[in-house]
């Protein structure tokens, strides 16, 4: 089982594989369009998103999702997020989901990388950090057994 208890700031070659930059959204007035599922709801059953998803050279996946601070992990994400990590590993791929969070006023945009994990959902259960990991750095430290020149 991989501990994110406590990681150290992690390096590849002497440069951070994921590190701060400028934005890449594109399209940001689109970006803050509210997609409502309004139409697929289904008694209690209704869509859920996820709010980041790297898929790494076919061997890994990474699923993020992003709450506020005072937010809960509602019951149906939390059990999306379970059975994605376990259908991608039935397929062979390696997969954590986490639960990050942030505190970052409504008019502002959060960054990611920044936000602190929650819990995440590895090796078929639900692990809440004991220290604060950002996390840019819980990817990093994740994704750096499948880099073929780390081996």
């Amino acid at each position: 089982m991989v501990a994110f208890g406590v990681l150290p700031m992690l390096y590849f070659g002497g440069v951070e594989m994921f590190k701060k930059e400028a934005s890449k959204i594109r399209h940001k007035k689109r970006a803050k369009q509210i997609i409502d599922f309004k139409g697929l709801i289904d008694g209690k059953m209704m869509p859920t998103d996820i709010d980041a998803v790297i898929e790494y050279k076919n061997k890994a996946y990474v699923f993020i999702e992003v709450k506020h601070i005072e937010a809960k992990l509602p019951f149906g994400q939390k059990l999306a997020l379970e059975r994605l990590v376990k259908d991608t590993e039935k397929a062979g791929k390696k997969s954590i989901a986490f639960v990050v969070v942030h505190e970052t006023k409504a008019d502002e945009d959060i960054d990611l990388g920044e936000c602190n994990i929650r819990r995440y959902f590895f090796e078929g259960q639900w692990v809440f950090p004991e220290t604060n990991i950002n996390i840019r750095d819980a990817v990093n430290k994740f994704l750096k057994s499948f880099r073929s020149d780390t081996k």
